[in-house]
């Protein structure tokens, strides 16, 4: 990569970074237009990493900033371009790469979806990070752990189904232990505990 194209991919990511932070500001008159500098930015000198989380925290701000009957359309729109910048990673970006992208624009529509109660839609995004993360390897656990963790909320809390969260959320603890993951192995069993507080009593 020359010079130049090493300044271009600069300058994407400071557009990107001054997106958000605007953002985060609450200057969405000033984080657009910045957001609209990162992506033109990126079509010149791409940087998918940094744009594709970007775009996943667009949404996520969106979502916070404007509620789900308000955002979610925006939000929804900002994760299809992330998909989209996945899609077009070069061929030299590598599995891993793509896998994770793939993954952490999934469970970040799961949230979205959730937030918006479809719960249905949203379990099935969730499951995609699933699989994307275990795609990754051992790098990819960690998030995994993450997107099972809201996966059993979904699935236990939005649609009713207890049992099954917290089996699923066993699983994934006994997995996390398997690999040395102890934080997310406890807080995976402390959300199954807290699904079952939570269930309705049988008979």
């Amino acid at each position: 990569m020359s010079a130049w194209d090493d300044d271009r991919a600069v300058l994407t990511l400071v557009a990107a970074e001054a997106a958000v932070t605007l953002a985060m500001a609450g200057d969405w008159d000033a984080a657009g237009a910045a957001y609209r500098r990162a992506v033109a930015a990126h079509a010149e000198a791409p940087n998918p990493r940094v744009t594709a989380h970007t775009m996943r925290e667009f949404a996520r701000l969106t979502m916070t900033a404007r509620g789900a009957e308000d955002g979610l359309e925006a939000a929804l729109a900002h994760l299809a371009d992330a998909d989209r910048v996945g899609a077009a990673l070069p061929a030299d970006a590598g599995d891993h790469q793509r896998w994770y992208e793939q993954g952490s624009t999934h469970y970040r529509r799961g949230r979205v979806l959730a937030e918006a109660e479809r719960f249905a839609e949203a379990l099935a995004e969730l499951e995609a990070a699933v699989a994307a993360h275990e795609r990754v390897g051992e790098e990819g656990e960690a998030p995994r752990a993450e997107a099972v963790r809201v996966a059993g909320l979904v699935e236990g809390d939005g649609l009713g189904r207890h049992a099954a969260a917290e089996a699923r959320l066993t699983v994934a603890a006994a997995r996390c232990d398997r690999a040395g993951l102890a934080e997310a192995a406890r807080v995976l069993r402390a959300t199954a505990e807290s699904l079952a507080a939570r269930a309705p009593a049988a008979g």
